[in-house]
C-alpha cells in the first residue's frame, strides 16, 4: 500500500506542477492577444496619410515625447498642448511601417505664427521635455 501511495503522491505533484504551467501559458496567450498587431497597410503607413504633406513656414519639429502610446494619442495630446498657442492645422506622426510605432518626431502646422509655438520648446508633456524646432532652420 505504501508503494502505492508514493506513486500517487509522485502523480498529484506533477498534476500540480502541469495545472501552474497550463496557467502560466493561459496568461502569455492573453497578454499577447492584448499587444498591438503590426501596421499591415504599409501603402497608407505615412506617405498615404493625408497628413504627411504640406510642410510651410508655419510648419514645427517637435521630439521628445513618448512614443510608446498608440500614434493617435501622440497626435491628440500635440494637438491639445500647441493649442495653446494659437490654432493647430495639422500634427503629423511618422511610424514605423512594421510596428506602427511612432518614429520620435512629429510635425505641426500652426494656423498663423509658427514662432508662438516654439515657446513650447522646453515644456513637459505627459512627463517628458519637448524639444521644439522651426525645421527650415539648420541647428
Amino acid at each position: 500500500m505504501e508503494k502505492y501511495e508514493k506513486e500517487i503522491e509522485k502523480l498529484r505533484k506533477s498534476l500540480k506542477e502541469m495545472t501552474e504551467t497550463v496557467q502560466v501559458l493561459r496568461l502569455i496567450i492573453q497578454t499577447s492577444a492584448k499587444r498591438p498587431k503590426p501596421f499591415r497597410n504599409r501603402d497608407v503607413c505615412n506617405f498615404g496619410d493625408k497628413d504627411h504633406e504640406g510642410n510651410n513656414n508655419r510648419t514645427l519639429f517637435c521630439r521628445g515625447f513618448d512614443i510608446s502610446v498608440p500614434r493617435h494619442e501622440i497626435k491628440r495630446a500635440l494637438w491639445k498642448h500647441f493649442s495653446s498657442c494659437g490654432k493647430v492645422k495639422r500634427v503629423y506622426v511618422p511610424i514605423e511601417c512594421a510596428t506602427g510605432v511612432a518614429l520620435g518626431f512629429a510635425l505641426i502646422d500652426m494656423a498663423k505664427h509658427s514662432t508662438r509655438g516654439l515657446k513650447l520648446d522646453g515644456s513637459v508633456l505627459g512627463g517628458r521635455i519637448l524639444c521644439v524646432r522651426n525645421p527650415c532652420v539648420t541647428r
